[in-house]
Formats: structure tokens, sequence, C-alpha cells
């Protein structure tokens, strides 16, 4: 059966790490005096964020042609785990540092483990993790604005960026842009399980 899997949550990310890219050529412009201050506490949030062990994250892309979603495990150096949501159904997937595992369909209640995979070559798990794609770009920001624990910016060639803060940490960040929207939750830093990598018997082909 052929299922109709809608928009695919990583072109935005594709699109957002492109931009980032090029910004990392260009270098950083010097941010106007007012907001060097809130521009250098989401800088060291983000970065905490980005030096974990690892971390659970929720990542929710709305287009035009739908919403989709990615409920995620990250385990630093480079193992990526969980699933995307369609239809109200999970598609199991994994990364490692050379591989992208898509589970095939079946029954939800079968779990990461219980699911068979389809394995590909692909960049490292680091390159395709939406918290490293997103807090990328947000180590780019430049003229912020700070109000108690959330920071906003505005990237023209993106789009506007709203980031909370809980203690050291940056664990939300929320994206308008002229194409669509993102939002991305992320939690049990340095303390989340980890990732799953399947092998053996659950590789197809």
């Amino acid at each position: 059966m052929t299922t109709n899997r809608g928009p695919s949550p990583w072109l935005m990310l594709a699109a957002l790490a492109a931009v980032v890219a090029v910004a990392a050529a260009l270098g950083v412009v010097q941010a106007p005096s007012g907001a060097e201050q809130a521009r250098l506490g989401l800088h060291s949030a983000a970065q905490a964020t980005l030096r974990a062990s690892g971390y659970t994250e929720d990542f929710k892309q709305t287009v035009p042609q739908g919403t989709e979603e990615l409920h995620l495990v990250y385990q630093a150096p480079g193992r990526l785990s969980g699933y995307q949501l369609i239809g109200g159904r999970r598609l199991y997937i994994a990364a490692d540092s050379s591989r992208l595992y898509q589970g095939i369909a079946g029954p939800s209640a079968s779990g990461p483990i219980g699911a068979r995979y389809l394995a590909q070559p692909s960049r490292p798990a680091a390159a395709i993790d939406p918290v490293q794609q997103v807090l990328g770009a947000v180590l780019r920001a430049t003229d912020v604005k700070r109000a108690g624990d959330v920071y906003t910016f505005v990237e023209p060639s993106i789009g506007q960026f709203t980031v909370t803060v809980a203690g050291p940490y940056a664990t939300s960040v929320v994206l308008h842009a002229a194409g669509g929207s993102i939002a991305l939750d992320v939690s049990r830093i340095d303390s989340s399980p980890p990732a799953f990598v399947p092998s053996g018997s659950q590789l197809v082909g």
C-alpha cells in the first residue's frame, strides 16, 4: 500500500542548513551594542544544548500542504532515532555516522525494536538532526531582543525566531518563515535515553 507522506520535514531543514553555511562563510556581522548582551546569552544557551551528551526532541513543521512531526532522540557524537508521525501512524527512523534507516510501515505497537528497516547512505546523524540545524541558525543571530527567558531575532533570509531558554539551555525554538513554520522542543538534555540503531535481522535487503 502506498502512503502519501506529504511534505518532508527535512526540506525546510535543508534550506535552513544552506543559509547557515553561507552565514558561516561570510562571518557574523557585529550586533548593535544594545543587543550584544542578549546575543551572547542566546549563543551561550544554544551552545550548551549543542554540547550535551544527548537530548529528546519534538519537531513540528507546518507548510501549506500540511503538518508533519518528528519525535527523536539524539545521542552524541552521532546517533539519532525515533519516528515520523504520518497520518496518525509512526514511521520509525534512525541514523548513524553514514546511514539512514527507514522503518517499513507496520503496526505502531511493534515499536522501534520490532520494526524492520531499509538502510541507505546518508550524511552523519548530526548533519540531519533538527536541533543541530535549527540551533546552528540561532548561533548566527546578531540583533537579538530579550524579554526574560525569551529571545527573538529576525534572519532576513529565513524568518523570525523565538527561542526560550531554561537554565543554561536553549529548550524551545519557533520559526515563522514565508513558506511555513517550525516548532522545536528539546527536553531531557544530558539525561535522554540512548538512541537506537537497527542491526542484523532488523535490516531488509
